[in-house]
């Protein structure tokens, strides 16, 4: 992947009527991204954008709730390459790749610095771009995520389900989100973060659900005592909280955010 781009604007709005879509050429590949319009609203100064980085094979339809919940910011999404509305990458690629990647998103919208948010997946490579590009992150948040290989494993069922989910095929047999999903899978193949997660000073928000099956809270308790700045706050749910109860982590952002 290299990092230039290329743009055309499609009005197209990913279910949140504040985030206007657009497509473009960058780092090789054609992505689908989004931006809100940037109105900040009375009584907060405005500040870095929020990058929010997605689960794996998620498109940003799935960050939807999210985003709405924190209507009123500065917010920039895009799907990986393979997923959602973006083309798969020309090859293969490794985490390193992929923090490059988003940081050639931030170039593609004008942005030196901005607050990092990765959810699950998107969490794993928002570490990896602290550890890459730690002077274009002003602060981190970290949900529903580990440090990668050497996290603690999630209750088997629910792993076999977030496999499973993506053997479902289209009409026709095209497999739903594959290249994408096969993609990140491949990318975090042996990585973790463990040994250099000490290293990283951004303050940090690590938000973790009570009942996630799949990334467990411990992976969170662990983070929030070898990160120097870190923090750790337990909402209710599973896995998937952000998105089926978003008012809570809504609010946790909000107030790392703004404090």
């Amino acid at each position: 992947m290299n990092n230039k781009s290329s743009a055309a604007q499609t009005g197209e709005k990913p279910n949140n009527d504040a985030l206007t879509v657009s497509h473009a050429f960058i780092g090789g590949v054609r992505l689908r991204l989004a931006r809100t319009s940037a109105v900040t609203p009375p009584g907060r100064a405005s500040g870095a954008p929020l990058l929010i980085l997605n689960g794996i094979g998620g498109s940003m339809e799935l960050l939807a709730p999210i985003a709405a919940a924190l209507a009123g910011r500065d917010l920039i999404l895009f799907d990986m390459p393979g997923n959602g509305g973006s083309h798969p990458a020309p090859r293969s690629y490794d985490m390193r790749d992929a923090a490059d990647l988003t940081a050639a998103v931030l170039d593609h919208f004008g942005v030196d610095e901005a607050d990092i948010m990765g959810v699950s997946w998107g969490g794993m490579l928002a570490q990896q771009f602290a550890r890459q590009h730690p002077a274009r992150c002003r602060r981190l948040i970290l949900a529903c995520t580990g440090p990668g290989a050497l996290s603690i494993p999630g209750h088997p069922l629910a792993l076999h389900s977030l496999f499973m989910k993506h053997l479902f095929r289209r009409r026709g047999g095209e497999s739903r989100n594959s290249a994408g999903f096969s993609a990140q899978m491949q990318a975090i193949r042996g990585w973790s973060s463990l040994h250099w997660l000490h290293r990283l000073r951004h303050r940090t928000l690590l938000i973790a659900a009570r009942m996630d099956m799949t990334m467990p809270l411990a992976n969170a308790r662990i983070m929030s005592l070898i990160m120097p700045n870190a923090r750790l706050a337990v909402v209710e749910g599973g896995h998937m909280a952000l998105v089926s109860q978003p008012a809570r982590p809504a609010a946790l952002i909000a107030d790392f955010l703004d404090g």
